[in-house]
């Protein structure tokens, strides 16, 4: 049955990108996709739930000055905010801000993953925040010159995500040495930008099926973060090799990871760790895991290789708990 909504989830939605980005008779459509397969407002499977007894920045909940439940995060971008329910001022919390993907929104995002709900018993603050919408209606992130900014907008979300994540350390009790992005497709690709650009604030970001500018040099110098990158070697919308939208490159999970090893000073050679099960639609244990350690200030550098895994895998249940591990492993 997941298989099965996950297939009717990815025929929809590409039938949808073709329609809004005219690219289908593109004989080489799998390297020149002008959009890429975040899920879908009206077709994402709502298995994950947020849990509805948190604490909402747009709820009642009473919570302890400074925070005002009439005054979500953003400003007249405003971001939801879910805290654990043992939330209180007097000590500080992990922060994770999910991205979605290309057509999504945060809530959606954040039921395909399942990260809210974890909040309580794993104490941390979610954040999720919305891109703005193109001209097809479609929500974005603007990460890099390949993805997402199909209509060339001049939104500025390094500015607004840098902005956001200020005013939460204001008004929340914000932990500023454990500050996490995890992103998925185009937010995989925001996380990458957030991480060169306020490197220096962030302690780890995850992208799954993401990637980053086809330039290293494009990143810029601004911290050491430790990195995750997950990616299905059989993911046809944000190739595991590189491609191009639009005529604009973007790498490959390995160089991606290879990059960041080198410049978090880790180890040139990956170590090969446990074999890992993060895919339901595809039998044992298929994902190849890789390990760069010896890095500066243990920022570490991951490389999951889902085997047979495409754009939207159907997540196995401890695939969150596996991210967050990893992301809560770094502090600054």
């Amino acid at each position: 049955m997941a298989a099965m909504k996950y297939a009717i989830t990815l025929v929809i939605l590409a039938a949808g990108l073709t329609l809004a980005t005219g690219c289908g008779s593109d004989a080489d459509s799998t390297q020149q996709n002008t959009g890429d397969a975040g899920q879908s407002d009206t077709t994402q499977t709502d298995t994950n739930q947020p849990d509805t007894n948190q604490q909402d920045a747009g709820g009642d909940a009473a919570l302890a000055p400074p925070w005002d439940a009439s005054a979500p995060l953003g400003g007249d971008r405003p971001a939801r905010v879910i805290l654990p329910n043992a939330y209180d001022r007097t000590q500080s919390w992990p922060l994770v801000v999910l991205l979605h993907g290309y057509t999504a929104t945060g809530p959606l995002q954040d039921a395909y993953f399942g990260l809210s709900r974890r909040g309580d018993e794993r104490g941390f603050i979610t954040v999720l925040p919305n891109g703005t919408q193109d001209g097809a209606g479609n929500r974005f992130w603007n990460a890099t010159d390949a993805c997402c900014n199909f209509g060339g907008s001049s939104v500025d979300d390094v500015q607004y995500l840098s902005d956001l994540l200020a005013e939460a350390k204001e008004r929340l009790a914000v932990d500023a040495d454990r500050v996490y992005f995890m992103g998925h497709s185009n937010g995989g690709f925001m996380s990458y930008r957030m991480a060169c650009e306020l490197g220096s604030e962030i302690a780890a970001i995850a992208s799954l099926a993401g990637s980053a500018f086809d330039d290293a040099q494009d990143c810029a110098e601004n911290g050491q973060v430790g990195v995750l990158q997950i990616h299905g070697d059989a993911d046809e919308t944000v190739l595991y090799d590189g491609g191009q939208f639009a005529g604009n490159a973007y790498p490959g999970a390995r160089e991606v990871a290879e990059r960041w090893a080198a410049r978090n000073g880790c180890d040139a050679q990956a170590q090969t760790g446990e074999a890992a099960d993060l895919d339901k639609d595809v039998d044992g244990a298929e994902s190849d895991i890789e390990q760069w350690g010896g890095c500066e200030a243990d920022r570490r550098v991951e490389l999951w290789s889902i085997r047979g895994g495409g754009h939207i895998p159907s997540l196995s249940d401890d695939f969150t708990d596996r991210v967050l591990d990893f992301l809560f492993a770094h502090s600054r």
